[in-house]
């Protein structure tokens, strides 16, 4: 299909479903309640035109009425994105972005699971305040909608309420702002001095995207753009916990967080420590504090006795 066609169609179902557009969110959640459920009738009518059930007498199979039946089906999912302002553009825009994801994740469904079977070299590292800036275009994100000139979050949680804050969180995380955070100087060359080395190198993050659905694509987008190579990216509320289940066989992490970084050094594996005022404070022995990337380097190339201890 290419582009021109979708966007007819489009056409037509707006032009049959003009009262959709512009609603208000309450009657856009029933309608969207309504078109579901109508797009699930559709797609039982759909079965019961094929022999998916061996306890029945079969039936003479028309595939025209396949068609006809998931034709219906799609104009009710097409009723559903009219509903919530998507044209042709946007979702085709989203398709490509959802199949980018799909794509990914069972590339590295596949990856992981040879990573751990051969026991071969793998290093986390951290993604936001580690590979990318953090926090400053959140910071920034809050001053925008506040008119406040906020310079760190120690300002911005004492300043605004819990509920504020994860409201503007809330918002925030809808932008699609993640796509362009810029890196930590040095995060490029390192990622690829890891990969130089022989390390398969995960990237790992809190950012909810399974309740954010997009951020999974921004972030990729984000990596990809800036030319960050990497075997996976895991999302958990709980990564440190996730990786050393996954992969026992990790060698290393790198952190910003200091109460995560001490938690994995309890555990008996290495983490370095970015440095950073947010941060301070005493650490496992396991964590090893840092300033730069290069410190990090020259430790795994210099140092086999830190590795082993």
């Amino acid at each position: 299909m290419n582009e021109d066609k979708l966007k007819k169609m489009f056409e037509i179902q707006r032009r049959i479903n003009e009262k959709l557009i512009g609603l208000p969110i309450e009657e856009r959640q029933q309608q969207t309640k309504q078109f579901v459920l109508a797009a699930t009738g559709e797609l039982y009518e759909l079965l019961a035109e094929i022999n998916w059930n061996d306890w029945k007498k079969p039936i003479d199979v028309i595939e025209a009425n396949i068609i006809e039946e998931a034709v219906d089906v799609m104009k009710f999912l097409m009723n559903i994105l009219l509903v919530w302002g998507v044209d042709d553009k946007i979702f085709f825009e989203q398709f490509e972005r959802k199949s980018m994801v799909v794509e990914q994740r069972l590339k590295q469904f596949i990856v992981l699971k040879e990573i751990k079977e051969s026991r071969t070299k793998v290093c986390a590292i951290d993604l936001d305040g580690v590979i990318v800036v953090y926090p400053d275009n959140w910071i920034r994100f809050i001053n925008s909608k506040k008119g406040t000139y906020f310079i760190n979050l120690y300002e911005v949680k004492k300043a605004i309420g819990n509920k504020e804050y994860l409201d503007l969180k809330h918002e925030y995380r809808q932008t699609g702002q993640k796509e362009y955070l810029p890196l930590n100087p040095g995060a490029l060359s390192f990622v690829q001095k890891l990969k130089d080395m022989g390390y398969s190198v995960v990237i790992i993050t809190k950012r909810p995207y399974k309740k954010y659905f997009r951020l999974f694509a921004d972030t990729k987008k984000n990596l990809d753009g800036h030319g960050i190579p990497y075997d996976a990216i895991l999302f958990d509320s709980e990564k440190h916990k996730v990786i050393v289940k996954e992969l026992p066989n990790l060698e290393f992490m790198v952190e910003d967080n200091k109460a995560i970084a001490n938690e994995v050094g309890s555990w008996s594996y290495k983490c370095f420590l970015m440095d950073n005022i947010y941060n301070q404070g005493e650490t496992h022995p396991n964590v090893i504090r840092v300033k730069s990337f290069n410190e990090i380097l020259d430790k795994l190339k210099g140092s086999d006795t830190w590795m082993k201890s």
